[in-house]
């Protein structure tokens, strides 16, 4: 089953993105891969993640990792929502500084022990920072479901 959805906002374009797919994996080992920053670079779809030092897998709201986009830039990835297993969301910002406000969330549902509903969202109506609206606007449904696609490939051959 897959789902890919898009709320227009006052920027005439769509400013949350959703996309969806069931992924024949246990919840727990697809969060694993998400929770853990290091490996997110395998499977970002918008390939815009270099790498993550090891040894920060998120554990709680409040936590924060740090990331190397492809560009060489680092971001500080602030944790706002946490569920073990089945929710997390960050906020990302420079280094030192308030996030300008997009969210990256996935949530896990799972459809039995073997199978797992994932949704994973960019939503970016709160972004203060319009030099960051162009980026925004090109994180579409299909580039989050490329995430999720590379992500089945990784969690269904594990």
């Amino acid at each position: 089953m897959c789902f890919d959805a898009a709320v227009t906002g006052t920027h005439g374009s769509p400013q949350v993105a959703t996309a969806s797919r069931d992924i024949a994996a246990p919840a727990a080992e697809i969060f694993e891969l998400i929770a853990d920053p290091s490996q997110q670079p395998r499977w970002d779809g918008n390939d815009n993640l270099a790498e993550a030092p090891s040894g920060q897998r998120v554990k709680a709201v409040g936590d924060v990792f740090v990331m190397t986009l492809t560009r060489g830039s680092v971001r500080e990835n602030h944790v706002v929502e946490f569920v073990e297993g089945h929710r997390i969301a960050w906020r990302p910002s420079e280094p030192g500084k308030p996030p300008p406000g997009h969210l990256w969330r996935w949530v896990l549902e799972p459809i039995d022990a073997a199978h797992t509903r994932v949704t994973h969202t960019y939503d970016w109506t709160q972004l203060t920072d319009d030099k960051r609206i162009p980026r925004a606007r090109a994180t579409t449904a299909d580039k989050l479901r490329a995430s999720i696609d590379r992500l089945a490939a990784l969690a269904e051959h594990r």
